[in-house]
Order: structure tokens, then C-alpha cells, then sequence
């Protein structure tokens, strides 16, 4: 079921590629002809897809680095409202991965949630331009919620005559808290973004489990022009 919604997501996503902005440097145009479009890269109005993956990690809990990843798709909404200021807002979905580290017999142990997010930012740019998005920095805060989790831990026994791997898993777990939110962060030129986001709430109802890191950086590549 998530593996389909997931392609499906994919699908729009480049879809949308097809029909990206073709960047535009300078162009004079007598005034009266040239009437500025309100939508596009750096109009009023902007919408884009993005494609991020970034590595979770925090001093909450020792993970094994690499296992411990974050993938997110998403939809960008930028208003300008000066040449170097603008407003937006993200949705997206993202699944985490949580590996930990195992020991004795036990092959696998991780952590995975299903994810919708929201946030609202602000922007500053910086130098020049023309038609493409340029160098910018983001602010701003985000709300998830987690529709889907598990935890899973898989085995090698030692001398079993009926079986040689055992796997258990337990979904919808009730001890993580289904909504939280925090802060983001992004530095990008063009297409490219640097991102951090932090989970400022608390995501374990209950000390007695295991707690998430609070932490996630990576990159994002955004599908536009």
C-alpha cells in the first residue's frame, strides 16, 4: 500500500517536470507588450516539487549512522513579497528509518514511520537573480503527523531444527506520540538545498521505550528550472 503511494507521488512529481520554467536572464521588451506573469520561479506565485533525503541522528539515543535516514517528498508554495523577502509553505511525506544497533543473535532492530508534514517559513535572498531562484536562507516551523509505525527486530537462532531466522514486528505503536513539531532550516542555490529540521516536542509517551534522535540534515533537490 505505501509502496504505491509512494510511486504515485513520484509519478506527479516528474510529471510536473515536463513543464518547468525555462530560465530567463534579460529580455527587453517595449512596455507595451511586456506584461510580468504572476506565476514562476521568481513572480508572486511559485509552486515546485522536491525530492530530500537526510541522515536523523542525536545524542538521544545511539543509532547506526547510514541505516538512520530520513526520505521526503514534497510540494513548495513561495509568495514574494520583495525582491529579497518572500513567505511559503511546505506538505510533504516522509518515511523514517531508525536503525539501532544490535548484538548477539539478533540480525536487524529499526524503527520506521509514515509521515505527513506541514510547515510555514520565510525567505531572504540574496545577490542577484534574473528568472532562477538564486542563493536564499529559510525559517520556519513544522507540524507532523504519523499515520503509520512500527518496530521491527529480526534473529538468527543457534541450532534450530524448524526455522533459521524469526521476525517480529509491532505496528501502530501506541508508546510514540502520533503529532510533533519543531524547526527548519534551509541554505540553497537553484535546485540544491541544504536543509536541517529539529523535532522540538517530545516523541516518546513513555520512558520505559526507546526514544527517537531529534535531528535530520540532508539535501534537497528541487524539481524545477
Amino acid at each position: 500500500m505505501y509502496r504505491r503511494i509512494i510511486y504515485l507521488i513520484i509519478f506527479i512529481f516528474s510529471f510536473q517536470v515536463l513543464y518547468a520554467q525555462t530560465v530567463l536572464m534579460n529580455e527587453n521588451k517595449p512596455d507595451t507588450t511586456y506584461t510580468p506573469t504572476k506565476f514562476g520561479v521568481n513572480s508572486k506565485h511559485f509552486f515546485h516539487s522536491f525530492l530530500a533525503f537526510g541522515f536523523v541522528f542525536g545524542e538521544e539515543q545511539v543509532t547506526k549512522f547510514g541505516g538512520t535516514n530520513a526520505l521526503t517528498l514534497g510540494l513548495r508554495y513561495k509568495y514574494k513579497i520583495a525582491n529579497f523577502f518572500a513567505v511559503g509553505s511546505d506538505i510533504a511525506y516522509q518515511r523514517n528509518r531508525i536503525s539501532f544497533p544490535t548484538h548477539d543473535l539478533t540480525n536487524k532492530n529499526y524503527y520506521k514511520s509514515y509521515n505527513f508534514l506541514s510547515d510555514i517559513y520565510i525567505r531572504f535572498n540574496f545577490g542577484r537573480r534574473g528568472d532562477i531562484m538564486g542563493k536564499f536562507l529559510d525559517l520556519g516551523v513544522y507540524g507532523a503527523y504519523t499515520f503509520y509505525n512500527l518496530n521491527h527486530l529480526d534473529e538468527n537462532p543457534e541450532d534450530n531444527a524448524h526455522f533459521s531466522k524469526f521476525i517480529y514486528e509491532e505496528h501502530q505503536l501506541t508508546y510514540y506520540n502520533r503529532f510533533n513539531y519543531g524547526f527548519v532550516a534551509r541554505m540553497g542555490i537553484n535546485q540544491f538545498v541544504l536543509f536541517s529540521q529539529y523535532r522540538y516536542s517530545s516523541i516518546r509517551n513513555n520512558k520505559d521505550y526507546r526514544n527517537i534522535p531529534s535531528w535530520t540534515v540532508g539535501l534537497q533537490i528541487s524539481m524545477h528550472r
